[in-house]
């Protein structure tokens, strides 16, 4: 069985991933390859992490030891390659986990990767315009709806007249 799953949301996001079987290679198998990433948003600067799980790995008649905090694994195969298990790349922008990859000379296989990134600059909050920030702006101590400047006829009364996306209370 195989699923994969992406989520997007202004704040963050997240994508995960998994297999109950695969056979790659001659005779490298594994029961269960899991991974997700995440990222989200931490004072306008992103915040990324990652998980995985990946059970009963073998090659031939060899079970691989997965650490218990399924930590990443590297394992030289003779004459074939690299077997990575749960191997974590993580950049500036980005975060990707792969719960198996098997590298040869000639292919490169992947199973079970889930990646979480950021385009533009998402964690760039803007602040409110000034006459719906909650804020004295202009120091006339009077606030958004309150205050004469945020209103088109001048007179905070008059709810209709109410500008909240104004950025100048001091006109």
């Amino acid at each position: 069985m195989v699923t994969a799953n992406t989520a997007a949301t202004p704040g963050g996001g997240h994508a995960d991933s998994s297999v109950t079987y695969v056979e790659v290679g001659p005779g490298i198998t594994a029961e269960v390859l899991t991974s997700s990433a995440d990222v989200s948003c931490d004072n306008g600067q992103p915040s990324f992490s990652s998980a995985g799980e990946v059970v009963n790995v073998r090659i031939g008649e060899i079970v691989v030891e997965i650490p218990a905090n399924q930590g990443a694994v590297t394992v030289d195969i003779l004459g074939l390659g690299t077997l990575y298990l749960n191997e974590v790349v993580t950049t500036s922008t980005s975060i990707t986990r792969r719960a198996l990859r098997l590298d040869t000379a000639l292919v490169d296989v992947v199973i079970a990767e889930s990646k979480a990134d950021v385009e533009g600059k998402p964690c760039d909050v803007k602040p409110p315009p000034q006459c719906s920030d909650g804020e004295d702006n202009d120091g006339d101590k009077m606030i958004d709806k309150a205050d004469p400047q945020c209103h088109e006829d001048g007179d905070p009364k008059n709810d209709k007249s109410y500008k909240p996306s104004d950025n100048d209370e001091s006109k």
